[in-house]
């Protein structure tokens, strides 16, 4: 029996994501079609519940290193919002330039011949990078390992590998007494500026699915339908073609059809930008 399931998945953080659970999910076997989308943080699936379980497709985008869970009516409209961590990103950005900005400062103290000594001492920029690099950095870290561990790869094994490459460099240069090839600067200044693109991005989402809700809730949520000869209301997925819907004055029109009786004046500002209602009639 085919049958359609729409997920929220989280731990996405570029389009190499969405294209691994894709791919993933095409190859496996009872899967009919797979559409994720990064923006919204969704997949819909089609499958044949005859043949693979819904259990079975959400633990093998986990086994990726996402998190996926079946939509319902509670989380349809707020899927982005609450995985976007606008707020966590927040305190994570101003932390990460807290302790940039004197790096950043040596930096350029030290191309206009300024020195300062605190700013160029390269264990000071040992102490203001080590943070950046291990604690406001660990979430590169974290999904650059569930990639790998998911066989596949995504900008946060970028992140790690070109940071990590970077302060490695500069601490074997320290220790072994190179004072003048440190970049500890560059490893802090990655991170800080990716992490204000991430920010960038989730206050993004945040907007785009606010605007998103705003929408769905001019939408109605049930159709009244004659069945059997009775009027009964049900949610608009459950609505048949060939169904016949009855609407009372006032109320929002569920689908599209055709009048078949009565007359009114409809609402079409949402479709048309038209502000004048639009008389209806049979046929």
């Amino acid at each position: 029996m085919q049958e359609r399931v729409r997920l929220n998945i989280s731990g996405m953080s570029c389009a190499s994501c969405s294209a691994r659970i894709e791919k993933k999910l095409s190859r496996m076997e009872g899967i009919d079609a797979a559409n994720v989308n990064l923006a919204t943080n969704k997949a819909v699936v089609t499958y044949d519940s005859s043949q693979i379980k819904l259990e079975q497709i959400t633990q093998a985008i986990d086994r990726l290193g996402f998190v996926a869970r079946e939509e319902s009516e509670g989380n349809r409209a707020v899927g982005v919002l609450e995985d976007t961590g606008s707020k966590e990103l927040y305190r994570l950005l101003i932390a990460a330039i807290i302790l940039s900005a004197p790096l950043v400062l040596s930096m350029v103290l030290m191309l206009l011949g300024i020195n300062v000594v605190l700013l160029h001492n390269p264990y000071f920029q040992l102490i203001l990078a080590t943070p950046i690099q291990f604690i406001i950095g660990y979430r590169f870290y974290k999904n650059a390992f569930s990639a790998l561990r998911g066989g596949g790869s995504n900008m946060d094994v970028l992140v790690a590998l070109g940071t990590r490459a970077a302060y490695f460099f500069s601490l074997y240069n320290l220790l072994s007494g190179k004072t003048m090839d440190i970049y500890f600067e560059t490893s802090a200044l990655i991170i800080t500026l990716i992490l204000a693109g991430k920010h960038m991005e989730a206050i993004s989402k945040e907007r785009t699915t606010a605007s998103i809700k705003a929408l769905s809730g001019l939408q109605a949520q049930s159709a009244r339908v004659i069945r059997d000869r009775i009027e009964i209301d049900i949610p608009i997925e459950t609505v048949k073609v060939g169904d016949i819907i009855i609407i009372r004055p006032g109320e929002k029109i569920p689908v599209d059809g055709e009048v078949i009786e009565g007359r009114s004046s409809i609402d079409e500002s949402m479709l048309t930008g038209e502000s004048i209602p639009v008389e209806k009639q049979p046929g």
